[in-house]
């Protein structure tokens, strides 16, 4: 698992950083669409899948590896749009930066939420938990009355 999750996260980064360098000439052919919303989404998805090897790679995940996680994304988002200014066709903007940064944010708290729903989908019961909380006559009330 460690292994995949790994190779997922950098074949998708680099696939991120080659298409955000890639140069754009403007044709009316090419369909019109909403950067910022590009932006928020790719960086939702860089965020989660580096919580997710970080996961597979320590075993567990704690908010403050999402702080961490959030820092080194919006770091790269500034990196990446300060890279952009020289290729033709695409310019360092600060909205973008900020769409990255949200939706690191999400890709995090998606994380997170998943973690959460897996491990109550797949939680042992607690045989001391249930006995005590049941509707049923318990084992135990049913010691206390064999007692007398």
């Amino acid at each position: 698992m460690v292994w995949s999750a790994k190779f997922l996260l950098v074949a998708y980064w680099l696939a991120l950083a080659t298409g955000t360098h890639i140069p754009i000439y403007t044709s009316s052919h090419v369909p019109q669409y909403n950067d910022k919303v590009m932006h928020f989404l790719a960086y939702a998805g860089l965020a989660f899948l580096l919580c997710v090897a970080w996961t597979a790679a320590r075993g567990s995940f704690h908010w403050s590896m999402g702080l961490v996680i959030w820092v080194i994304v919006v770091m790269y988002g500034a990196l990446d749009e300060l890279s952009q200014i020289p290729v033709p066709g695409r310019s360092g903007d600060y909205r973008d930066w900020i769409a990255d940064g949200l939706g690191a944010i999400i890709g995090i708290v998606s994380f997170w939420t998943v973690v959460m729903l897996w491990r109550k989908l797949h939680a042992r019961p607690d045989p001391t938990e249930s006995a005590e909380h049941s509707s049923c006559p318990s084992a135990a009330g049913q010691a206390v009355a064999s007692d007398q």
